[in-house]
């Protein structure tokens, strides 16, 4: 990532070391843009192997504008949050970024797995001209709806002469290889206008992220990744989903319902501002009734009442069906979608991660809808991460920022490989350089 100096380290201050990789994560959602620079210098060891030795430099986090359901609506608006949230970490960390990794949870994406086989000459050894045809075959037979562009291309398994499901094939012999290919897409739209905000900014994009997999990043461990797990993060305007398997993503999908609308409905059915709404979720309710509530009394001032007369009393149990209502709907809506999933281990296991995964209750709500195992995911410590993003509601960020600084074998391709790429059968251009890509990677 190239990144130019700007403002002089102060005494006392850490300036990136010389050979430093510094990378930075753009998390722009509905309710709040944030952004978060990190410094990754050489290897450590750890438990499984050596992983990147990183620290958090810089951080801003702004209110969002110009920004509804994940989609930018006011291009004006969208650049001013960014450019105020992107500069309190430059400034932080003393540099100037000149790109970013994006996290997308709008545009309503779409998993799509096609299947390819090929005939290997003499029974193999199978090499990388092998991989590299079947997923061109794959993708060959590939077909997205009209307006639609691909953002992820991840190779899920091989199989050899219809036997089980492999992680790598090369080196391997066999008759026939098989190989099972997601792509995900999105609304072109989508992704050209948070590209647009980006170049307003001065920013070029490095790399596009779907949420519920940066997130995923953030809260899930190894072993729940390898044994099957969904990964659910409740934002404020979407609830987006992705379900691992082998440690390899498998699904991914979203509905257009969130933590938003349980504020909004507060608001609505009690005659209270939206801030009121907002505290009155956070600190004082809960999704599932307690022994008591009906008893139980919360002030809150009226919607467009003000002086001595603004407060009223409101019974808690009220507050907590209002909310338990409208989170048992979207929990429903997601175990629905996680039911028509193909993906075998999804609904299985689930982490619930985002802000509206910190209402009191929800886990045992969660347990009863899905009767499956439920815990809430917070982001992995990084070195520097300040305390206020230690919570459910900057997994995203915190997951987009481990992406950047520990990259996969996943297929997220670069901004200038997604924006544009039609899905046809064509032998060259896109196919040939995704083709190229499989190749040397698996």
């Amino acid at each position: 990532m190239k990144v130019v100096s700007l403002y002089p380290s102060k005494s006392g201050e850490s300036a990136p070391l010389s050979g430093a990789r510094l990378v930075a994560a753009l998390d722009i959602g509905s309710s709040k843009i944030s952004c978060m620079i990190g410094e990754v210098r050489g290897l450590k060891r750890r438990s499984g192997g050596a992983v990147p030795a990183a620290r958090i430099t810089g951080f801003g986090v702004q209110a969002a504008r110009g920004v509804r359901g994940g989609v930018v609506v006011d291009a004006a608006a969208a650049e001013q949050a960014v450019r105020l949230a992107v500069d309190a970490a430059e400034r932080m960390a003393g540099v100037r970024l000149e790109e970013a990794h994006v996290n997308i949870s709008g545009g309503q994406p779409k998993c799509e797995t096609v299947q390819a086989e090929i005939a290997v000459d003499g029974g193999g050894p199978i090499g990388a001209k092998h991989v590299s045809r079947v997923i061109g075959q794959a993708l060959g037979r590939c077909r997205a709806q009209a307006g639609r562009e691909i953002v992820h291309v991840t190779a899920a398994r091989f199989s050899l002469d219809g036997g089980p499901g492999l992680l790598k094939a090369e080196g391997l012999h066999a008759d026939r290889l098989r190989a099972d290919v997601n792509v995900i897409s999105l609304q072109r739209g989508v992704l050209r206008n948070l590209e647009m905000v980006m170049e307003r900014c001065m920013l070029r994009p490095a790399g596009f992220v779907i949420a519920p997999y940066a997130a995923a990043r953030a809260v899930a461990v190894a072993d729940e990744l390898e044994l099957g797990v969904t990964v659910v993060e409740i934002g404020a305007a979407n609830t987006t989903w992705a379900a691992f398997e082998d440690g390899r993503l498998e699904a991914a999908g979203s509905i257009p319902v969130g933590s938003g609308h349980v504020t909004n409905d507060i608001a609505m059915l009690l005659g209270v501002p939206l801030k009121e709404a907002e505290r009155l979720k956070t600190l004082d309710g809960s999704v599932l009734p307690g022994i008591g509530d009906d008893g139980d009394a919360i002030s809150a001032s009226m919607l467009g009442e003000t002086g001595a007369g603004a407060m009223q009393q409101l019974p808690r149990s009220m507050l907590n069906k209002v909310i338990g209502a409208r989170m048992e709907e979207i929990l429903e809506m997601t175990r629905d979608a996680l039911r028509a999933c193909p993906a075998r281990a999804a609904g299985h296991r689930l982490v619930l991660t985002g802000g509206g995964s910190q209402l009191v209750g929800l886990r045992e709500l969660a347990e009863q809808i899905f009767g499956a195992p439920v815990r809430i995911g917070q982001p992995r410590q990084i070195a520097g991460m300040p305390q206020v993003m230690e919570s459910a509601a900057f997994a995203g960020a915190a997951g987009l920022l481990r992406a950047a600084m520990e990259p996969d074998d996943l297929g997220f391709l670069p901004p200038h490989e997604a924006a544009g790429a039609q899905l046809d059968t064509g032998t060259g251009g896109y196919f040939s350089r995704v083709r190229q890509w499989f190749g040397q990677s698996f």
